[in-house]
């Protein structure tokens, strides 16, 4: 820290606390806990600046004051990082129309987010009061206390920082929610068989468990990991680590970003950051290039020494693809993901040869991968009777409008027809009270049950069946579900609640971008028959399972997803208000906007049909062929002021 803190640096964050409070003025409900906090920490400057303008501090008391002002300095640094976000273009509202400054109102924030952000400037009004009370004799120890804590802090906000360069993918919010849909104590079946309570007590040990598609294996692996945080949740010496493997995450899942992913969990669980992270990046810097594989292997090795045992749990291995850029080659493909997977699995062999790790993976019967794991002790995971029945029974009470509790019989009816008709697939029994939550009487669901799809075979009727009850809707909820359809099931990456907003709310005719087509996120996950699902602990928008995927594509349901979704791009690119603000910004208006429209770099990259779309030139057009094959489509292209050139491709 600089030597020599005057009155001046002090002033300056009297003027950055200002700043932040005025940030606050029109903000919704949600923030006003966090809003008052901000307010309260200006008359408390105000304050310690006027004793300071007539009293001299001593060095210890500067040196004090400095400590806690620098890190207050920060604090509110990182909130108004924040903040700019969403308010961004309130500082060019003529170039960016009338409406878009309700942004306040139309974005959320993460409640962890704010509550962390909260907490923090809360701790730095008490030091400050507290360093106010000793200028007066009033407080003794406490500041010294209170500058120790903010040391304390600061370092573990710099381990954080170091953890975050290291890998950005965080399985923890997946790893909840998945969680919170349990019901009751379902999967005890496995927790307590032979398998699983040998591989839990003896060192090293693989337990492979296969099943087919549908079983629940994810909702069986998040079981396994929340059995072992509960189960070691005193005994530091023991480490767990987990990943949740995704068919659409495939830029993510390199193996250097698995294991980078497996070394930060922990690394993060340790009481001090070890030495084998800090080799990685020293001095840290927060913009220097993430370590190779080698280099993460090393220091992984190295972590793992730290732990007595260490539990390894990977779900989906038969989703773990990896991008391989734009060929369309199934076989190069093919042959890129199975090289990706082998190297994977065989550096997690090869450690746990060499330290005590114990592993546990699921997958369906692929044999790829069924291979790799011969020899292995083995559990298949099937959908068990107890646990369908926990599930049918949690659902039951919101059939016929909640009124089904008159009807005992119906009720015992419904319970016996799934359960004979799911044969091992949890998926099935989900889709099943999906189709019979839209039934309005009991009739019409005594119907849905003389006729249920049964088993693997009985999946794509059970999709059918979705399917037409997303097209038997009114034209405009129609037409919104097959839109949310097509950006989720065509996206390289899993897309956010807001971006996915963002994207459903821009139609061809749009001049600038309208917030009151934005659609609530309750509809999101309501209007597409259960193909759906909206998971709030990660705020992203997926479809319910890897099969509805296979599914669009193998009964091509949505033939023109990749041009509809091309022309809701370039019609963004198209807006007035972008156009004029890109002019004054040149090629940072993507960042200027990055978080308060639709992220669309982001967006663009991870949607197969449009592999580039980006302004190249302002003022005139850059590619006559690009617009002829627009204009066709997209009228308002031809009057775009900013220059588009557009490719497409098939995935």
């Amino acid at each position: 820290m600089s030597f020599g803190y005057s009155v001046g640096d002090f002033v300056i964050l009297i003027q950055l606390a200002d700043k932040t409070r005025r940030q606050f003025l029109d903000a919704p409900d949600e923030f006003k806990a966090i809003s008052d906090i901000v307010k309260s920490l200006s008359p408390i400057l105000r304050e310690i600046e006027d004793v300071w303008l007539i009293r001299d501090l001593n060095l210890k008391q500067l040196n004090d004051l400095r400590d806690i002002a620098q890190s207050c300095e920060d604090a509110l640094g990182r909130l108004n990082e924040k903040l700019e976000r969403y308010q961004e273009l309130d500082s060019h509202p003529k170039e960016l129309g009338g409406k878009v400054h309700k942004a306040w109102k139309r974005f959320r924030w993460n409640p962890e987010e704010i509550k962390k952000l909260q907490d923090d400037i809360i701790v730095h009004v008490n030091l400050l009061d507290a360093f106010h009370g000793k200028l007066f004799g009033q407080v003794t120890l406490a500041i010294e206390d209170g500058v120790d804590r903010l040391h304390r802090r600061q370092d573990d906000r710099e381990h954080q920082e170091m953890l975050d360069w290291l890998t950005p993918i965080d399985f923890a919010p997946q790893q909840n929610e998945i969680i919170h849909r349990r019901q009751g104590e379902t999967g005890l079946w496995l927790l307590q068989s032979n398998e699983f309570r040998s591989w839990i007590n003896q060192q090293s040990q693989i337990l492979f468990c296969p099943g087919i598609p549908g079983a629940g294996k994810t909702m069986m692996s998040a079981i396994v990991v929340d059995y072992l945080m509960a189960k070691y949740r005193d005994d530091p010496s023991v480490g767990i680590a987990y990943v949740f493997c995704n068919y659409q995450s495939q830029h993510e899942q390199t193996p250097v970003a698995i294991l980078s992913s497996l070394l930060k969990q922990l690394a993060s669980a340790r009481p001090a950051l070890p030495d084998a992270i800090k080799g990685l990046n020293k001095p840290f810097n927060p913009k220097a290039e993430r370590p190779p594989l080698d280099e993460i292997v090393k220091a992984l090795r190295a972590t793992l020494k730290l732990h007595s045992k260490v539990f390894i749990v990977i779900d989906a291995l038969d989703e773990y693809r990896v991008a391989t850029g734009d060929g369309t080659d199934e076989d190069e493909n093919y042959a890129a993901n199975k090289e990706a997977l082998g190297k994977l699995l065989s550096e997690l062999f090869q450690l746990r040869t060499e330290i005590q790790v114990s592993l546990f993976a699921t997958s369906r019967f692929e044999t790829d991968i069924t291979s790799r794991f011969e020899g292995c002790v083995s559990k298949e995971i099937r959908a068990h009777d107890h646990d369908i029945l926990k599930y049918i029974d949690s659902r039951m009470p919101k059939l016929l409008r909640s009124q089904i509790s008159k009807h005992s019989q119906l009720q015992e009816k419904i319970r016996n027809e799934i359960l004979n008709s799911v044969d091992g697939m949890f998926l099935l029994a989900r889709l099943h009270m999906d189709s019979l939550m839209s039934q309005p009487t009991v009739g019409h669901i005594n119907r849905a049950l003389v006729d249920l799809p049964r088993g693997q075979k009985g999946l794509d009727k059970t999709y059918d069946k979705a399917v037409e009850r997303v097209d038997e809707q009114p034209e405009a909820s129609r037409r919104l579900a097959r839109n949310i359809l097509s950006w989720v099931s065509h996206a390289r990456r899993v897309l956010s609640v807001r971006e996915l907003q963002h994207a459903l709310a821009v139609h061809p005719d749009m001049a600038d971008p309208d917030e009151d087509f934005l659609p609530d996120v309750e509809i999101l996950g309501s209007i597409c028959a259960g193909l759906v699902r909206v998971d709030t602990g990660s705020d992203t928008v997926q479809l319910v399972h890897k099969t509805t995927e296979e599914y669009f594509k193998r009964k091509a349901i949505l033939p023109n997803a990749e041009k509809e979704i091309t022309v809701a791009c370039v019609t963004y690119l198209s807006f007035d208000a972008l156009g004029s603000f890109a002019r004054s910004q040149g090629e940072r208006w993507f960042v200027a906007i990055h978080d308060v429209q639709v992220r669309l770099r982001k967006t663009t990259e991870c949607i197969p049909g449009l592999a580039s779309c980006r302004i190249l030139r302002f003022g005139e057009y850059n590619s006559r062929s690009a617009r002829k094959r627009l204009t066709t489509r997209l009228p308002r292209y031809s009057r775009t002021k900013s220059t588009v050139v557009c490719r497409t491709r098939r995935p």
